[in-house]
Order: C-alpha cells, then structure tokens, then sequence
C-alpha cells in the first residue's frame, strides 16, 4: 500500500508543477523464469553471502526439473538452467537481490546526470522508479536522451541478468505532455503510448490532482 501511495503522490506533484513528465510500465518477460543463476550467485557474494550458504540457492534452484506432458502423460524429464521456483518462500527474496542490480544501475545514472527523475517535497528530493517485486514503474523527464538511457539500462539490466523487458506489454504515460511527443517517445522505447489510469500494484494509479500532497508535508 505504501508504494501505491507515493506513486499518486509522486504523479500528482509532477502534474500540479505543470512541468513534462513521462511514467514508464515495464513488463518483464516471465520474470521469474529468466534469472540466471550464474547472475545471482554472483550479485550474492557481491553482497557478502559465503560460499556455503550460496552453493544452498545452487542446490535449492538447479534441483527442479520439468516434465513435458503427451496427451495428458509426463513423457522424459529436463533439467531447469535458469529461473527461480513459482511458489517458493525464497524466490521472492531472491528475486528482489537480483532487481535491485537494476536500481543500483538507474541511480548510478542519476549521479552521472544521464537520467534525470521527478523531483517531489520541498527538498526536491529525486525519484526514478519504484519497485515491487517484478512490479518497476519510471519517472523520467520528457527528453529523448534521457529516453535512450533507460532503454540501455534496461537492455544491459537484460543481457546480463537474464530479465528481459517485454516492451511490447510496456506502457509509456504522459504528464502535461502533448500527444505527439508521448507517440515519439513510445516509438524510441519500442513500447506503447497509453492514457491514464495505470494498473499498479493491482490498484489504479491515476495521477488527478489534490488539494493537499504527501509531499508537502515533509
């Protein structure tokens, strides 16, 4: 519910400053089929996790396997090489480890003025995405350049992480922002130009300006 919260507060203070913005939806492609485990083993010991708890998650993950089904019956076995198990209490641990390589990369742009976000609150604080699980939603401002420079993380984020965009499932939204421009933004991005309201989280992200914002209370 937090993260549902900033997002309109987030919005709703990009439109009320009458500033251009865009809101960028990605959809990965079968998220938690895709990780690589090589990636992951990698990013933990990164982040201090020993040898033998690692050599656990390679255990835990390389023991599934799948049987391809004929005619209603399991005909031979395959050994997975990739992904994270659907119900499983840790793949969403897991999961979140590997995302956060994405966030680490997007701020890392921030600091090298590549990338700019909104900024919100009396100290303008800046803001360029919001994660939940595979959930990733993007502030940017309405340049072309800043454009390419999501695009690239996202493609490098891909390449080496194995989570791929489905750009064609994501959706780009504009704030005070005429259509044309949002249409060529879309076309760089390879993605869709959509209209309000964004599905986030499961809850309409809508954007329509209040009398009184979070922000302004900070």
């Amino acid at each position: 519910m937090p993260k549902i919260i900033w997002s309109n507060e987030i919005v709703d203070e990009k439109r009320r400053s009458g500033a251009e913005g865009v809101v960028f939806k990605i959809d990965f492609e079968k998220a938690y089929d895709h990780v690589s485990w090589d990636f992951l083993d990698h990013v933990l010991e990164m982040k201090g996790f020993g040898l033998r708890w690692r050599k656990w998650m390679r255990g835990c993950l390389s023991s599934v396997s799948f049987a391809v089904l004929v005619s209603g019956n399991a005909k031979g076995w395959v050994k997975a090489s990739k992904g994270l198990r659907q119900g499983d209490p840790l793949s969403p641990f897991l999961f979140t480890i590997v995302a956060d390589v994405l966030s680490r990369m997007l701020l890392k742009a921030e600091e090298r003025n590549v990338l700019e976000g909104f900024r919100v609150g009396r100290n303008r604080t800046r803001v360029s995405h919001l994660q939940f699980a595979d959930d990733t939603i993007f502030f940017s401002s309405s340049r072309e350049e800043d454009m390419m420079t999501l695009k690239n993380v996202l493609l490098v984020f891909g390449h080496i992480s194995g989570l791929k965009v489905n750009l064609d499932k994501s959706n780009i939204y504009g704030i005070n922002l005429e259509q044309n421009h949002l249409s060529r933004l879309a076309e760089m991005l390879d993605c869709k130009a959509s209209g309000w309201p964004i599905l986030y989280l499961g809850l309409p992200l809508k954007g329509i300006p209040k009398a009184c914002g979070f922000w302004d209370l900070l």
